[in-house]
């Protein structure tokens, strides 16, 4: 009863058929769904070793092609490198052991020196350091308390859409047939301003460039649509300019800009919302660029998804 290995206990049943009710072996094999083989194996085994005896015993197993202690040492000189394939872990542990491992051992080595499958996250290479995110995410919650006095929270980026963006994923088609789409060949483009705003609302303009004056344009159209504002943008030079702070100051400190760290998209959730028109919107090329225009219009309109900009404002680095 205090036995809690399964295959243990069918063995103790075994015996207790054999020895106690006077049953034959291969009777007592046949009624536990065994062998005949199977019953003279245990029968032998608990004659020399007792109960002791039907416990699985120690298997030394087939000896690794590789010491040990060179494996520990592939593994550290693997940490050097952020992120790892089966194929070039492959050729890490050929180069090192000068053992060729199939791609499924391969596999269960990773998992076993804790890698596991992860989609790669974009870092831009002068990201600001951990200690100053932390410090702007600080002041960024200092001004989350303007809201009571009847300050509006908005996330702010820009985006370009292209007519004659290629298809980024495969088709099927029939045998003997090539996959041909259509297009103008003109890239006509168009560059979508937009505005995210901490209860959901959203505001969004189409222009054909992105220059200082329009930015401007566009900040005066926000301010008169949703009045005091702080604004959480990236460090462009269109936001920089010395005409953006001359605008501002013209209306009167209703609208105050706050600039991400450098290389910091993904606390803006402006970034998550242009990744889900695109998929959306652009996974194929456009013939008609009016057509383009309008299916980003209408997506924005009536698809316009509920993101919450602290969120991702505050998100561990």
């Amino acid at each position: 009863k205090a036995e809690k290995k399964a295959s243990v206990r069918i063995r103790i049943l075994f015996v207790i058929y054999v020895w106690i009710d006077g049953m034959k072996p291969s009777e007592a094999a046949r009624r536990l769904k065994m062998s005949r083989a199977w019953g003279s194996k245990w029968t032998k085994r608990y004659r020399e070793g007792g109960l002791a005896g039907l416990r699985d015993l120690p298997r030394s197993g087939r000896p690794p092609k590789v010491h040990p202690g060179i494996m520990k040492k592939v593994r550290r000189m693997a940490r050097d490198t952020m992120c790892w394939t089966v194929e070039g872990m492959h050729k890490h542990v050929l180069k090192n052991t000068g053992v060729d491992y199939s791609a499924s051992h391969v596999r269960k080595i990773m998992k076993k020196w804790g890698y596991t499958m992860k989609v790669p996250v974009g870092r831009h290479v002068n990201r600001a350091s951990k200690r100053r995110i932390r410090r702007f995410q600080k002041k960024a919650r200092g001004l989350e308390a303007l809201m009571a006095d009847g300050w509006v929270m908005c996330a702010r980026d820009e985006t370009i859409a292209i007519a004659d963006v290629r298809l980024r994923k495969g088709v099927y088609t029939l045998k003997k047939k090539r996959a041909v789409y259509k297009y103008t060949g003109n890239h006509a483009k168009i560059i979508e301003f937009g505005l995210l705003t901490a209860d959901g609302r959203g505001y969004f303009e189409s222009h054909k460039r992105f220059t200082k004056d329009e930015f401007v344009a566009f900040l005066r159209n926000a301010h008169a649509k949703f009045g005091k504002m702080v604004i959480i943008l990236d460090r462009a030079p269109q936001h920089t300019a010395k005409v953006v702070q001359e605008a501002i100051d013209e209306m009167g400190g209703e609208v105050k800009l706050v600039y991400l760290p450098p290389g910091c998209p993904d606390l803006n959730a402006m970034e998550e919302l242009w990744r889900q028109m695109k998929r959306a919107v652009l996974s194929g090329p456009y013939v008609k660029f009016s057509k383009m225009c309008r299916d980003i219009k209408r997506w924005l309109r009536d698809k316009l998804p509920r993101l919450d900009i602290f969120r991702y404002l505050y998100r561990s680095v």
